[in-house]
């Protein structure tokens, strides 16, 4: 009787070749040498591509852990420059590098005494124009919606408006 073979695991060849792709790079670029990291604040836009891209590539997949060099608790927008020098750059963002990355630990809890509501919401640039995220929500039996609506390929528009449609306050992002 003849077994069939068992089937090669692509996640793990996706995870090594990655690990590999990343430590590549920085050894080439002299931020990774013997297992330890030296930081280089002067890394040029190609490094820092390439380096985002891999780092937030093993963060979705929860393969960061397997990465022995990094400590244990890396994220990639938050730790990326206290720990290799340089902050994460995206491709998609064009050549304008003028962005932030704005993060909220939703694990641990957020004071927001003083305030009736917290909602977390999120927009971004070149959003699709016929995308418009609403979040409907009350305040002490009050309803209201948080409308989020690209403007532009660049701008997006955050409004608040109570139940009877009337727009409360307008910004622009």
């Amino acid at each position: 009787m003849c077994q069939q073979p068992r089937p090669l695991v692509i996640f793990t060849v996706s995870r090594i070749s990655q690990i590999t792709r990343l430590e590549n790079y920085l050894q080439t670029d002299g931020v990774l040498a013997n297992g330890k990291i030296n930081p280089k604040t002067d890394a040029d836009m190609t490094l820092r591509l390439e380096i985002t891209s891999v780092l937030n590539y093993l963060e979705r997949r929860g393969y960061l852990k397997e990465v022995a060099w990094l400590p244990n608790d890396f994220e990639t927008n938050r730790d990326m420059e206290k720990t290799l020098g340089f902050e994460p750059a995206y491709k998609y963002l064009g050549d304008n590098q003028n962005n932030f990355f704005a993060n909220l630990d939703m694990q641990k809890p957020l004071n927001i005494e003083g305030y009736d509501v917290l909602l977390r919401a999120g927009t971004y640039k070149g959003m699709n124009p016929k995308e418009i995220i609403t979040y409907d929500f009350e305040v002490r039996g009050v309803p209201y919606q948080l409308i989020l609506e690209p403007v532009s390929a660049q701008e997006n528009r955050v409004s608040l408006q109570n139940a009877k449609g009337d727009k409360l306050i307008t910004t622009g992002l």
